[in-house]
């Protein structure tokens, strides 16, 4: 015990910092056994990706996994800053386990907070939309055409064009998978058109993910999601959302919450 104590790092609390959510330091970092346990799971979770198909042309019933990480604890414990420092902490010197490999097989998100959400139309559609948006403005600068870029010198290669084509051809199927549920009312013989749209469109999440992650070299999208309890009208969807959709081998969500507001409001 006195040499593993010798050999792990001092935590340093600096008091003149305000306590706004923030990308820190590693040496200020004291949630170090939850981020191993954390790069574990994701490790686990890599083995049961690879036991899976690499093509997301094939039916995601074939593949349909869960494999959704819950990150709880309760108001003001740092969740929020917990996931800003994931990546960052488990490349770090902090950590008592090597994820390095873990890490080069997976591309992180920024964090998507549901409370944030349009009021104007559906939390399925506002939130699913919120999901892909966000996608894109995190990874658009690992490719070099933007979405809706006009083609206007030779800067863009055209080899690099026709490696991000199937990410928005996914993402297009997405968005009109989301306007024919939007359109259909669930009644009678259109009820059951509905439930063939709800597997297309997690058919189609399926292929923006496995497209997304193709073209970034990696295995699979680490969702960050966060602060899902705060609002108790979209709770409930939100996690029904990540349930029902966020199924593909390739997409890791990490939600973080309060277990107990969670039982209350679920």
């Amino acid at each position: 015990k006195k040499e593993r104590i010798k050999k792990m790092q001092p935590i340093i609390i600096k008091m003149q910092n305000d306590l706004n959510t923030r990308v820190q330091d590693s040496s200020e970092i004291f949630q170090t056994k939850a981020y191993n346990q954390l790069g574990k799971l994701l490790k686990e979770i890599l083995s049961v990706i690879d036991s899976h198909s690499t093509s997301s042309k094939e039916p995601i019933i074939k593949h349909r996994v869960f494999n959704t990480i819950f990150i709880e604890g309760d108001r003001g414990t740092g969740k929020t800053t917990f996931l800003l420092n994931l990546y960052n902490m488990l490349k770090g010197e902090n950590t008592q386990d090597d994820h390095s490999g873990v890490l080069s097989q997976l591309k992180f998100s920024q964090p998507i907070d549901p409370n944030f959400l349009d009021n104007s139309g559906g939390v399925q559609e506002n939130f699913l939309s919120a999901i892909i948006a966000c996608l894109f403005n995190h990874f658009q600068n690992d490719w070099h055409v933007a979405p809706g870029k006009q083609f206007q010198d030779d800067w863009y290669m055209p080899d690099e064009v026709d490696r991000t084509q199937p990410i928005f051809q996914a993402a297009d199927k997405v968005a009109q998978s989301l306007k024919s549920l939007q359109e259909q009312p669930p009644i009678g013989l259109e009820k059951i058109v509905s439930f063939q749209s709800n597997f297309r469109l997690e058919q189609h999440l399926h292929e923006f993910f496995g497209s997304l992650k193709n073209y970034l070299g990696v295995k699979a999208i680490v969702l960050l999601i966060d602060d899902t309890d705060m609002s108790m009208e979209k709770c409930s969807e939100a996690i029904d959302i990540i349930h029902r959709y966020l199924t593909s081998p390739f997409v890791i969500p990490i939600v973080s919450g309060h277990k107990t507001l969670y039982e209350a409001l679920l």
